[in-house]
């Protein structure tokens, strides 16, 4: 997974009136389904719910769909099942 700087994606964003945030939350989508994939867990390529959420005006809701993404990856390394800890 590439790393992302989040500073220049918010500065980026209130730049280009959210066009760069549009964009990023649809390329943050395809970068979770890689991830999934060679993670060995079931690919779901949420780029496109991603990108409607972030033009409607609920990209808080993209954060919170990623990061349940990120803790099912994380999980999967570790060997933990989904919710124990």
């Amino acid at each position: 997974m590439k790393k992302r700087e989040i500073a220049v994606s918010v500065i980026l964003s209130i730049v280009t009136c959210n066009i760069y945030g549009i964009y990023w939350a649809y390329k943050m989508g395809q970068t979770m389904s890689v991830t999934q994939q060679k993670n060995r867990l079931p690919a779901k390529d949420n780029s496109v719910l991603y990108l409607v959420l972030q033009i409607i005006g609920l990209g808080i809701v993209n954060y919170i769909l990623i990061q349940s993404d990120l803790n099912a990856i994380i999980d999967k390394q570790q060997g933990t099942p989904n919710g124990a800890m």
